[in-house]
């Protein structure tokens, strides 16, 4: 029976070796990171595709749209209303639709909150999501 108590560190060493070194080079190749993904909308499946902003453009966007008072006591530090159609616009590259066309969507009332709330939520954590870190051994 192989034993598996050191299979994690099997593991990061066997990463270390596939790794390359990080340079300035490597690192400003890095593309936008995009997500693909489906919603079942009645009897359709529908397909979106969503690319991340810069995180500057992302802080403007969240910095533009600050809770209001009644927001506030609710515990939200956004204005969702606002920066939803904000977010998504810039967000959702395939289907594209403007500011205008994703505040119509979000006050649309044949959509639950949390319908509309995925949608949003995904372009959040899009931009919000990190690198995958691995720790390998120290040389």
């Amino acid at each position: 029976m192989p034993d598996n108590e050191n299979a994690p560190e099997l593991a990061r060493a066997e990463q270390g070796q596939r790794a390359k070194k990080a340079t300035r080079e490597r690192m400003k190749k890095k593309k936008p990171r995009e997500k693909k993904f489906t919603v079942q909308i009645g009897d359709e499946l529908l397909e979106y595709r969503f690319r991340a902003i810069g995180g500057k453009a992302y802080d403007k966007l969240v910095n533009e749209c600050p809770a209001t008072t009644e927001q506030l006591s609710r515990g939200l530090q956004v204005d969702q209303d606002k920066l939803a159609p904000k977010l998504l616009s810039r967000v959702c590259v395939d289907p594209e639709m403007s500011e205008d066309e994703w505040a119509e969507f979000w006050n649309d009332e044949s959509y639950s909150r949390g319908e509309l709330l995925t949608l949003y939520n995904e372009a959040g954590m899009l931009n919000l999501q990190g690198f995958d870190v691995t720790p390998i051994a120290a040389d």
